[in-house]
């Protein structure tokens, strides 16, 4: 996997449907604004990745993303144990945007990711022209205009 660009902002999507994954990676890349996009596919490789741990130990090859598309239903580690496990066992996770990206549209579940650490909730759209639009809003406000200090990239300019 290449390393990120210096200044490009990192991107890691957590699905492990590899339909949904494929079509979310191509929504990005339709938007046109630079990121380095890398995948796991559930929260445990996630959990491996942010801890540079496993295969993911090299900081320099795998660095902390800043923002995470998590899905919520996964096998071994789902997004709800990854959002706990985030918060409890890496320094400084307030820094990494966590927008949890679920067919789930229940308020309760919406109100325990907020409350356990994700800085927003999206429902995954059925077709595919919303989800281009999606993946441009998400992109344009969190990577584009977010202005949260102590961000890794999350203030730089980066439409092309």
């Amino acid at each position: 996997m290449p390393e990120a660009i210096n200044d490009t902002p990192l991107l890691l999507i957590v699905d492990d449907d590899p339909g949904d994954l494929e079509l979310t990676k191509r929504a990005i890349a339709d938007t046109g604004i630079r990121c380095d996009v890398r995948t796991a596919a559930d929260g445990e490789e996630a959990r491996d990745y942010v801890l540079n741990r496993g295969p993911f130990r090299d900081p320099a090859r795998y660095p902390t993303p800043d923002l995470i598309l998590l899905d919520l239903n996964m096998p071994r580690m789902d997004g709800r144990e990854f959002l706990a496990a985030l918060h409890r066992d890496v320094p400084n996770s307030e820094h990494i945007v966590v927008v949890v990206f679920s067919t789930s549209a229940h308020p309760d579940e919406i109100l325990n990711c907020i409350s356990m650490g994700a800085k927003s909730y999206l429902v995954k759209p059925h077709d595919i022209n919303e989800l281009d639009d999606l993946m441009r809003r998400v992109l344009e406000y969190w990577v584009a205009c977010d202005r949260i200090p102590g961000g890794n990239h999350m203030n730089q300019e980066v439409f092309p």
